[in-house]
């Protein structure tokens, strides 16, 4: 039973060690270096904000973003729009445009140019199902 507790004990002092280092990395990136958004390991994240998602991704939850130009129709991703961030589903691909629309709104977005995406949303953690 002391071994587990111990191992038990490492892990939460190593995982509580992780997030403190990606933390401090993360202020230093956005808040220092001004980046709008931090790159780890070509994965970036971002809390939500609005419920025009609402029913796939709930407003404070987290999303994952893999940061690439890899996505299609029905795939849910994150583009940049004029310093706010949008996470939306994409709706058609039109050349170099893409159209999204939330899912819980009525109306698709203006189209937007591929080098806004940011990437494709390929985790969600919420917290309202914790």
């Amino acid at each position: 039973m002391k071994i587990i507790k111990k191992i038990v004990k490492y892990l939460t002092y190593s995982l509580l060690s992780i997030l403190v280092v990606f933390s401090i990395y993360t202020v230093i990136v956005t808040q220092v270096l001004k980046k709008d958004y931090v790159n780890i390991f070509g994965y970036t994240y971002f809390i939500v904000a609005s419920g025009s998602m609402s029913g796939t991704i709930e407003v404070n939850d987290i999303i994952i973003v893999k940061i690439n130009d890899d996505y299609i129709v029905d795939d849910i991703i994150t583009y940049n729009n004029n310093g706010s961030f949008i996470t939306h589903r994409v709706e058609r691909i039109e050349d170099e445009k893409v159209i999204t629309r939330g899912d819980a709104n009525n109306l698709e977005d203006d189209p937007v140019s591929k080098d806004k995406i940011i990437g494709r949303v390929v985790l969600i953690v919420s917290f309202s199902t914790l």
